[in-house]
Parts: structure tokens; C-alpha cells; sequence
């Protein structure tokens, strides 16, 4: 751009001193990235946004082609040949032959094909009373510009055009060389897009960062990492049973980056890219927890999300749910790990909080905490409730327990969002005491508990406080089933399966598991 620098008014001597600061940049003796390969690139990203083959300064073999292979002749020799440091065109063209640079077919070729254009988007413009470089495919204006221009019809007038961008097209290659994605291929014409043009528009942002008004983001460093990239990503979406959720939840978390470079350097490690990818793929919930999370993307990027997860006391959820989901999904541990994992976590939460409940000297040894449901059972998946009882042999009048858990309670509700703590399986759900007496409870278990709340009790398993009142409540339950009769036990089952079969069983696409 800054070749065709020039003075318009003001002081002569700044711009002469201004001219002369650029120069060394803009005409280097030595370079350490290639002006070609740059070129080459800018090139592409210009074709790629093309809509048709009728702009005339834009399409392959038009104006941006001459100019580009003039200009790269110029920037390659200009630090040597200070002649060449011209900013017109057909100047600079002329020059370029006197220096043996382009034969004097190849400067009547490029001469007369850059007036041809330029006569074409001239007319264009005053035809139109508007900047437009977009030869007419048929109609009246094109009739008006092939006469104009001196043809008799439509046909030889755009024949011309046709040999004009093949010639130069040929020329430009000798120069600039064949470009090694010709054929864009990180283009999305062979993957299977449901909306192509919202694909289009993702990929755009990934490449340059265009967003929705085309204004460019990225640096030249991002650009450039990107390119390196992108045949990998191509060919992942290419064989990728959802391309459009893969490159959405790519953008979503690239358009959270500060620096999209550091993303695209990390992921030139194939194996690391592929992981990310299946990540956006197949774990919405994984990229739903990190996506704007900055801690978790930095985690991600550190590769520690593939560490061997341990249960601390000072790991948040946030982070451990998100190391749990990823590893599950690329298949680093298994499902029963995972089951094993989440209860061990709770576990281990749940004991660290309950300091606040032995703290209190009229609680301390007079109580037990059970778990029931997936977390009793350590059956727990990722969107597993937690089921708690809390059963006290020193239950008074004034009710001090009930407030002291109901705040326990609420701490574990707050510091591990979202998940749900749940203690309505507990004598009279959710219209009973939170805390109930083991007195109480051990009679309810004898003479009121249904079937479906002695199946929910043998899931009961001890997390913390005095072992010997969770015994009495085992204890109890054991007696209660060795008392049932087979056939009341039976008949229970069948009440309860019959409750939560859904209405419209085998009448859906879907088969809830």
C-alpha cells in the first residue's frame, strides 16, 4: 500500500523526510518473511470473499492481479534498484522492463489488460454514478458498455475480457508463484454444512476475525498461525458428524481470546487440536463450563486438563466438573470413573464444610449425615442430584438444630452451583423436618414407610458424624424387609414402575435410557 505513497500539499521537505523514513521498510535489502508468500496469502483471502466472477479488479487475472505482480517485482528489487520505487502502475511497469525484470510481451500483455480494466471501470462508474467494479452479466448496460468499448457484441466484448484474465492470470503465477491452497481447500464446498452460510461467516471470524460488519480483528501473527492450522480443521469438519456445532463453539471460545495467536500456536500440536475439536463436538457441557471462563481456558491451554484428576479440598467444582467431562469425553477414563470420582468429591466437600455442625459442642457426636440416591450408591453422573438425610439423637424443643442445618445446607447449596442438594427423601418430603430424631425415625421406618422409601434406603450409606445412629437406622430398615411379605414388596415395585413410566412410551424418537 505504502508504494503508492505520494505528496499532495503541505510542506514538500516533511514528505521527502517521511518518503525516506518509510523506504527501508517498504524496500528492504534483505527480508525475513517472504513478500511472495504474503502476497500469496492476501490474494486467497480476497478470493475466498468473492461472490462472482464479475468484478473486474478482483477476480483472478484483473486489476489486484497486475497491480499485485508489479508490486512484488518492486518490493523484492526496489531495496537494490531505487528506480523501481515508483507509485503509478504503468510507470512502475515500464520500469521493471527497462531492468530486464518483465519481456516486452509480458508489459504489452499487463500494459494493455490494466488499461483495458480501467477503461471498463470507468464506464462502470459514470454509468452508474457509483464506485462499482462488476461487469454486467447481460442487459441493456452491458449492450451499452461492449459498444462503448468498441465491440459489436456482447460476446467478442466479454471473449476479451476472458483472454485478457487468462494472460495475466499466467503471468502473475510466473511471478507470485502457483499458490499452494489454489484450489481453497479449507474452503467449505465439501463439508457438509446445515447452514453454509452461517459456516461461512464462523470460519471468516476464525481466519481474520471479520465479524459481522467484515471489519478485521486479528493480527498479522493470528492470520498467520491460523493458516497453519486450517487444512487440520478442514479436514475435522469435513469428516465430522456435526460440522456446524464444532466451528460455533470454536468461534465462541476463540472470540473470549485476547490473543487468538497463543490459541492457534497450541494448536498446531495435532494431537491437543483434535482433543479441542471433539471437545466442541461432543461435550457442550465442557465447552458451556470454560467457554468464558478465563481460569479454565487458561487450564485448557496449559494441557493440565489432561493431568490425572485427585480430589483436593481446594479444587473448585467449576474446574474439577470440567476436567471430569473433557477426559470423559476423549475417552481418557471411563464411565465408572467417573461415578467413582464425583462421589469421592462430594464426599470429601461435604465432610470439609460439616466443621461448621461440630463446632457447635450440643451437636458434636450427636448426629450422622447420609447420603441416599446415585451419590449413596456411587452411581453418580454428571447431572446427579444430591441426596442427603440428617438424623440427630439429641433433637430438643427450640428447634436450634433445624436452623444449624438448614444453614449447613445452604452453604454446600451456594458453593457448588448448580448442583442440586436435595433432602426430600426424608420422612414426609419436603412438608417434614429437615432434621429428624432417630427415635422417630426408626418407628416411622417400622410402621409408615412405603415400599419406594425402603428402596430408597437401601442406597443409605454413611458420610459423616456417629456411625452408631446410622446403624440404628440400618438396623431398622433391615428388620422392616425381613418382616415384608414377597408379594407386598412385589406389588410396590410395580405401583412405583407404573407412577414413572412416562405417558407417551414408545411414541417418541427418543428412548430414555
Amino acid at each position: 500500500m505504502l508504494i503508492k505513497s505520494s505528496f499532495i500539499s503541505g510542506d514538500y521537505k516533511l514528505f521527502i523526510k517521511f518518503k525516506d523514513f518509510l523506504t527501508p521498510f517498504i524496500y528492504p535489502v534483505s527480508f525475513k518473511t517472504s513478500p511472495l508468500d504474503q502476497i500469496r496469502r492476501l490474494k486467497l483471502n480476497i478470493e475466498r470473499n468473492l461472490r462472482s466472477d464479475e468484478n473486474i479488479k478482483l477476480v483472478p487475472g484483473g486489476i489486484r492481479d497486475i497491480e499485485f505482480t508489479v508490486q512484488a517485482l518492486q518490493l523484492i528489487n526496489g531495496g537494490r534498484l531505487e528506480s523501481l520505487r515508483e507509485e503509478n502502475t504503468l510507470i512502475a511497469l515500464s520500469e521493471l522492463k527497462n531492468k530486464k525484470l518483465f519481456s516486452g510481451s509480458e508489459t504489452d500483455i499487463l500494459y494493455e489488460a490494466y488499461s483495458f480494466y480501467r477503461r471498463i471501470e470507468h464506464y462502470l462508474q459514470l454509468m452508474n454514478d457509483t464506485q462499482t467494479h462488476r461487469i454486467p452479466s447481460g442487459g441493456e448496460l452491458l449492450d451499452k458498455l461492449s459498444y462503448y468499448l468498441g465491440y459489436k457484441k456482447n460476446k467478442d466484448f466479454l471473449q476479451r475480457v476472458d483472454i485478457s484474465r487468462k494472460k495475466v492470470s499466467e503471468i502473475y503465477k510466473s511471478v507470485i508463484g502457483k499458490d499452494k491452497q489454489a484450489n481453497l481447500k479449507d474452503s467449505s464446498s465439501d463439508i457438509k454444512f446445515n447452514n453454509s452460510r452461517n459456516a461461512e461467516r464462523d470460519l471468516s471470524y476464525l481466519r481474520e476475525g471479520k465479524g459481522l460488519l467484515g471489519n478485521r480483528e486479528f493480527d498479522k501473527h493470528s492470520i498467520e498461525a491460523f493458516d497453519k492450522i486450517s487444512s487440520m480443521l478442514h479436514k475435522n469438519l469435513r469428516n465430522s458428524d456435526d460440522p456446524d456445532r464444532v466451528l460455533n463453539n470454536f468461534v465462541r471460545i476463540i472470540r473470549q481470546a485476547k490473543f487468538p495467536s497463543i490459541w492457534y500456536d497450541a494448536f498446531r500440536d495435532k494431537k491437543f487440536f483434535t482433543a479441542f475439536l471433539h471437545i466442541c463436538e461432543y461435550s457442550q457441557s465442557s465447552v458451556d463450563i470454560f467457554a468464558e471462563d478465563k481460569s479454565l481456558r487458561e487450564l485448557f491451554l496449559s494441557k493440565k486438563i489432561f493431568d490425572k484428576i485427585t480430589i483436593e479440598d481446594n479444587i473448585s467444582f467449576k474446574t474439577f466438573g470440567f476436567m471430569l467431562s473433557a477426559q470423559f469425553s476423549l475417552g481418557i477414563i471411563k464411565s465408572d470413573k467417573v461415578s467413582r470420582l464425583l462421589s469421592e468429591y462430594f464426599y470429601v466437600q461435604i465432610n470439609r464444610l460439616s466443621k461448621s455442625l461440630d463446632q457447635n459442642v450440643s451437636m458434636l457426636d450427636h448426629y450422622f449425615i447420609g447420603a441416599m440416591g446415585s451419590f449413596g450408591s456411587g452411581e453418580m453422573t454428571f447431572s446427579s442430584d444430591i441426596d442427603l438425610i440428617f438424623i440427630t439423637d439429641n433433637l430438643n424443643s427450640n428447634h436450634d438444630e433445624q436452623n444449624i442445618f438448614m444453614d449447613y445446607l445452604n452453604k454446600l447449596r451456594e458453593g457448588f452451583k448448580p448442583v442440586t442438594f436435595d433432602c426430600r427423601l426424608r420422612p414426609e418430603g419436603q412438608s417434614g423436618m429437615l432434621v429428624w430424631d432417630v427415635a422417630a425415625y426408626v418407628n416411622y421406618i417400622d410402621n409408615r414407610a412405603r415400599i419406594w422409601e425402603l428402596q430408597a434406603l437401601t442406597k443409605l450409606r454413611f458420610i459423616k458424624g456417629n456411625r452408631k445412629i446410622y446403624n440404628r437406622i440400618r438396623t431398622a430398615v433391615v428388620k422392616r424387609l425381613n418382616g415384608e411379605k414377597k408379594e407386598s414388596i412385589s406389588s410396590g415395585l410395580k405401583e412405583m414402575r407404573r407412577k414413572m413410566l412416562p405417558a407417551a412410551a414408545g411414541f417418541t424418537d427418543m428412548i430414555n435410557l
